[in-house]
């Protein structure tokens, strides 16, 4: 996967603890959604989480997880989401 800048976002948690990473690459047509841990936490990382996530830098995916979307399942979210702001702006207002 080529991520374009123009085709990624990254939104932090409101816990600032984690995040979430979206790509979308135009040439397979899959929106690529992944999830992050910023090892924040009450316990300091072990000398092996530290070597771990070093290692899944180095290999270039540091995220806990990733999900694959097609256009028709990225709709079915955006939708999904839209009704849900709507809705929650139609019982403020």
């Amino acid at each position: 996967m080529s991520a374009d800048k123009n085709n990624s976002i990254f939104i932090k948690c409101a816990c600032e603890g984690e995040g979430m990473g979206i790509d979308y690459d135009s040439s397979d047509g899959y929106y690529y959604f992944s999830y992050w841990s910023y090892g924040l936490s009450n316990r300091k990382m072990s000398w092996r989480d530290k070597i771990r996530y070093c290692w899944q830098v180095w290999k270039g995916k540091p995220f806990n997880d990733e999900l694959m979307l097609t256009k028709d399942q990225a709709s079915k979210l955006e939708n999904f989401l839209l009704l849900c702001r709507n809705k929650e702006a139609q019982e403020d207002g």
